[in-house]
């Protein structure tokens, strides 16, 4: 009988009689196992088909099974027993290419879970592999019997699962208390989600005995009971210990032992030492894990039995229970400044603001022990403190004799948060060590009530962001006040922890079952003085009394819908002096109103550490378009040097209900100067400062500065190039023509034109289709400045100071057909600028005759037709490559393919002679004629000259009744 039953498995199971269980048969430490395959009477192999194969098989050594026989707990002594034992360790899955968190399927109708990382090039060897185990079973060798079927050995019995977790709390003898407390409670959330089969959990269950004489829990604290036992629960994965909620024990600590294919690679993602680290639990706060002697301790408790694995998780015993976070109040008042250092910051105290919560007493003990909402309290460090009493913010030492209770209680409510959506909190991932919910630029509603019994708001910025989520180099700041992002003490970049160790500054706290947390601050926190507004603060300053009256003048708006305002004041003299400079503006309301908005931002409170090097922020001025540009400097010196548009900032951070005010030692006019500089064009305007039109930036006129859009000009150094980008006491109208003539302040002409076809043309990419000689316009409308327009251009418009004449006497690689344009006197008449209008001439390089020959090229030196061949290189306009591009949609479909089309034709200076022009992919130019388009292309294109333009060409364009003179 077992003969035949050994015959059936082998043909049912593998297939072939030499498979997994020949394997198991000539290995000398399965002979339990296959007492087990003998007891049974094989009703297990009737859950597979025909076809089907066990391809996975978990073998357990006789040694393993031994120990669990000599504990009393017998295995396979009778068929059901064996049937029980053998459908869990048979998978129809195939264990090939295993990964984390892989499942296999087993005849038991429960699934194994794998856990392992196998060797790939990404995963070298002796790196982070191997880590091999089957539920809490480590693997310690994987045989390959075939190309389909394995076997995996393990070092401990892997059993299916008797039920959910709560099915198991209430079979299970260690558990008895426990399950009364929560089958007594009212606590319906606990017991669904013990109960729900859909959910992965990892549960670190009381023993009986970690209630000595009954936990008393009231049934009224319904909360409180949540609180508390989510405080024991895993719900979250947390890579690479798990994929899921459920964590085996050798998820938490791999046991690596000489035999098993396991060791712990976790300290290279989340600690510098293996024997401690932390996991979110499901009521927020971590649970904190050691290793010491080879026994893992949660939060201070044993494991006593481990792995007891369920539908919806894993269930570890522990010998206590863990106690959550204390309250908000009881942390600040009573942790020890060691318990509270090593979260929040690193060689920092806090004495300072504690005493002020234990003066505050029951005053401050209620909003801080507030059980309705989640409390977020940040805790200025003594060295913040002292700065304070050094600042005037607040009185000398000793506290319990300067400050009263209601004082007290006043600091510490501007300190307090209450949200019911949770506290503040820092929540650190793989790539994002220090993200956070801190919602960038908005205000948070502090318990402190000023003079006005409402709320005082504080304002959070993040400062280094632009987006939802803090990065490496963010700071979280509250007003001026910087939060401490990491336990080390640190803060954005500065924060030492690597991705490895990388530990936010979150100090949980419970208020019965709301989550609280603490935070530090590197600064005490000031509310307004006498809780004033921004006009009332403005209004109480001797030294910006000017511009506080001409606020009033011109009736500022400081309405609630655009709150927040920051406020850069010009101080009394500034005022003065920009009066007596530009007393013109100063008497046009128009242009007072535009000064006055160029120091206002809406929408935002700038703090002054909140500057970086180079920031740009937009005012009210120009309708809310014209920029101011701030940079921070504290190189030179430990103050920090803030400047505004170049301008010093000489007090900051004046704190009013709906806004910040900081004083800066200048008068900021939005004219062409400072405009340009607020948008970034500073090595410009530079360079402008240093010239003879410096005055004309800042005048009282109505000017147009050109300027490129990378922000520097690269075509020389001179006054020229600056010369030739600004239009004095001019401005352009880009709708009021198509095509005009005007003078550069150096005297040479501006030609600006519209190219409305090219934008359409396939081959000829444009921005805008509207240039300025060479140069295009990005934009379609101005910067409007006090004084005049800035336009934006692709590039600066070169300096021109020579006529086509001179210019192409400069150029070396045309001087054969220069030497020809001499014995052409109309020719030169017109390269000289000597007649009136603009010219194009396209002249051939000297590569082009070249390929001619040197004979060919002196006889056509002395051709009777040299003179009309030169003119037929010269159009009597001026016309750019865009211009050449410019062709209509009629024009464009005279010569047309996958990568060409047809482009305008332009008449010469030689009697009803034309060109044409054909237009290619990559916004390349040929000419030619209507006969023979493409004769030459442009080499060299665009030379602007004072007179016209010059493009080189490759070949020489020959007319139709063109005689050769050869």
């Amino acid at each position: 009988m077992a003969s035949k039953l050994v015959s059936l498995i082998s043909f049912f199971v593998f297939g072939v009689e030499s498979s997994i269980l020949s394997y198991l048969e000539t290995s000398s430490n399965f002979n339990l196992t296959l007492s087990c395959i003998y007891t049974s009477n094989g009703t297990y192999l009737e859950d597979l088909d025909e076809s089907g194969a066990i391809l996975t098989f978990f073998a357990i050594p006789d040694d393993i099974i031994a120990r669990r026989s000599q504990k009393g707990q017998k295995i396979c002594q009778t068929s059901s027993q064996s049937n029980e034992f053998l459908a869990y360790l048979c998978s129809p899955t195939d264990g090939a290419y295993p990964y984390i968190g892989k499942k296999f399927s087993t005849l038991s109708g429960f699934s194994a879970v794998y856990y392992g990382i196998p060797i790939t090039k990404d995963v070298p060897k002796d790196t982070y592999f191997p880590v091999q185990y089957i539920n809490g079973a480590n693997v310690t060798e994987i045989v390959e019997v075939d190309k389909t079927h394995k076997v995996y050995v393990l070092d401990s019995i892997i059993e299916p699962p008797k039920g959910t977790m709560w099915d198991i709390l209430g079979i299970h003898e260690g558990f008895s208390k426990l399950f009364a407390l929560i089958n007594e409670s009212l606590s319906l959330e606990l017991k669904s989600l013990l109960s729900d089969p859909s959910k992965q959990l990892t549960f670190f269950a009381p023993d009986d005995s970690a209630y000595g004489d009954m936990h008393q829990i009231s049934q009224e604290a319904n909360g409180s009971f949540e609180t508390l036992y989510n405080f024991h629960i895993l719900e979250d994965g947390s890579y690479p210990r798990s994929l899921n909620g459920a964590h085996f024990l050798q998820q938490l600590f791999p046991t690596f032992e000489q035999n098993s294919l396991t060791k712990d690679i976790y300290k290279n993602f989340y600690s510098t030492t293996e024997q401690n680290f932390e996991i979110k639990s499901k009521a927020i706060p971590p649970i904190q894990f050691t290793k010491k002697g080879g026994l893992v301790n949660v939060q201070g408790g044993s494991i006593l039995e481990s792995n007891i694995p369920a539908i919806n998780g894993v269930i570890h015993r522990i010998s206590k229970v863990l106690e959550p976070p204390n309250s908000v109040f009881e942390t600040a008042a009573n942790k020890s400044n060691e318990f509270i250092n090593s979260i929040l910051a690193v060689n920092q105290t806090f004495d300072d603001f504690k005493q002020i919560i234990a003066i505050g007493q029951g005053f401050v003990e209620k909003i801080l022990a507030n059980e309705n909402d989640s409390i977020t309290l940040f805790m200025p460090t003594d060295d913040a403190i002292s700065e304070a009493i050094s600042l005037g913010n607040l009185p000398n030492r000793p506290f319990n004799e300067t400050i009263s209770q209601n004082e007290a209680f006043s600091i510490v409510s501007y300190h307090t948060f209450a949200s019911q959506n949770g506290p503040f909190l820092f929540d650190p991932s793989k790539n994002l060590p220090f993200n956070s919910n801190f919602n960038n630029e908005t205000f948070v509603g502090s318990l402190f009530e000023g003079t006005t019994n409402e709320t005082m708001p504080v304002w959070v910025y993040r400062k280094g962001s632009d987006l939802n989520q803090v990065s490496y180099s963010e700071e979280v700041f509250l007003n001026n006040a910087r939060v401490f992002q990491c336990s080390d003490g640190y803060f954005g970049n500065f924060c030492r922890s690597t991705l490895i160790s990388a530990k936010s500054s979150n100090l949980y706290a419970l208020n019965g079952p709301k989550l609280c947390a603490l935070h530090a601050i590197d600064k005490l926190l000031v509310p307004p003085i006498d809780s004033k507004d921004m006009k009332s603060l403005i209004g109480s300053m001797k030294e910006i009394s000017t511009f506080s009256k001409i606020l009033e003048q011109i009736g500022t708006d400081f309405s609630s819908e655009n709150e927040p305002f920051t406020i850069f004041a010009p101080t009394n003299y500034a005022l003065e002096q920009a009066n007596a400079s530009y007393p013109n503006f100063f008497s046009d309301s128009d242009r007072i109103l535009e000064i006055v908005n160029y120091h206002i931002i809406t929408g935002k409170m700038l703090f002054s550490r909140y500057f970086t090097e180079e920031q740009y922020f937009q005012t009210l001025a120009a309708n809310g378009s014209a920029p101011i540009r701030i940079s921070a400097n504290s190189k030179d010196s430990d103050e920090l040097k803030v400047y505004v548009n170049g301008f010093e900032m000489i007090l900051s951070d004046l704190l009013a209900t709906n806004g910040v005010v900081n004083v800066i030692n200048e008068t900021l006019i939005p004219n062409l100067e400072q405009i340009s500089v607020g948008f970034g064009y500073v090595e410009i305007i530079d360079r402008y400062r240093t010239s003879k039109i410096a005055e004309m930036l800042g005048s009282e006129g109505n000017s147009t500065l050109f300027v490129p859009r990378k922000k520097t000009f690269s075509n020389g150094n001179g006054t020229h190039a600056l010369l030739y980008n600004f239009l004095p006491n001019q401005t352009i109208c880009l709708e009021c023509g198509k095509q005009f003539h005007t003078n550069l302040s150096g005297s040479a002409n501006l030609v600006l034109y519209e190219t409305s076809e090219a934008k359409s043309n396939p081959f000829f990419t444009t921005i805008s289709g509207i240039y300025a000689n060479e140069a295009e316009f990005v934009d379609f409308k101005p910067i409007n400045a006090i004084n005049g327009q800035i336009w934006v251009l692709d590039r600066p418009i070169k300096s021109v100071e020579l006529n086509i004449w001179e210019k192409l006497s400069e150029i070396s690689h045309t001087r054969i057909f220069f030497g020809m344009v001499s014995s052409c006197p109309n020719v030169v008449q017109l390269m000289k600028g000597e007649g009136s209008g603009f010219y194009t001439i396209f002249v051939p390089s000297d590569k082009a005759f070249e390929a001619i020959g040197q004979k060919r090229t002196h006889k056509l030196a002395r051709s009777k037709q040299l003179c009309n061949l030169i003119e037929f290189h010269v159009a009597s306009d001026w016309l750019t490559t865009p211009i050449l591009a410019n062709a209509t949609a009629s024009d464009r479909s005279k010569i047309s393919g996958s990568s060409f089309c047809g482009g305008i034709t332009v008449p010469t200076v030689l009697r009803g002679e034309t060109i044409d022009f054909q237009v290619g992919k990559g916004s390349l130019v040929f000419v030619g004629t209507s006969d023979w388009p493409f004769s030459a292309s442009l080499v060299e294109s665009d030379i602007v000259c004072t007179n016209g333009v010059i493009h080189v060409i490759s070949s020489i364009l020959t007319f139709k009744d063109y005689v050769s003179a050869v």
